[in-house]
């Protein structure tokens, strides 16, 4: 049996938006089971449990917000509904799905920069 030194916590997103996003839904429960069990006064950042976070599509971008940006699941589920609704605005209004790499990637930097504005601790 191993001490707790050796465990490494994994936390692994898969890609596509309902997908990430019901991911991210799930582990906000269970980042408030733990305040909960553990009587803290705020909701714990996964970034704090997880030595390892990473992702894959729209999975990748919650990633960032929880890794990179250290942010809470209640702060990354507002982060991640801005960077989706900048995304695929352009797809709900065009009504097709293959929209051009490069404007897509326009777009997911623009939500990028909408979430970073609201930081205030500048990461």
């Amino acid at each position: 049996m191993s001490s707790d030194d050796d465990v490494v916590n994994i936390l692994s997103l898969d890609g596509g938006v309902v997908r990430a996003l019901s991911e991210v839904i799930m582990l906000d429960r269970i980042m408030k089971r733990i305040q909960e069990k553990q009587g803290l006064a705020e909701i714990p950042k996964p970034c704090d449990y997880f030595h390892l976070i990473g992702g894959i599509g729209t999975g990748g971008i919650a990633a960032i917000l929880f890794g990179r940006l250290r942010m809470t699941t209640t702060e990354a589920l507002a982060g991640y509904e801005n960077i989706a609704s900048e995304i695929f605005s352009t797809a709900k209004r065009r009504l097709e799905f293959n929209i051009a790499f490069r404007e897509e990637k326009v777009h997911v930097e623009q939500g990028m920069k909408n979430v970073m504005k609201g930081r205030k601790d500048g990461h």
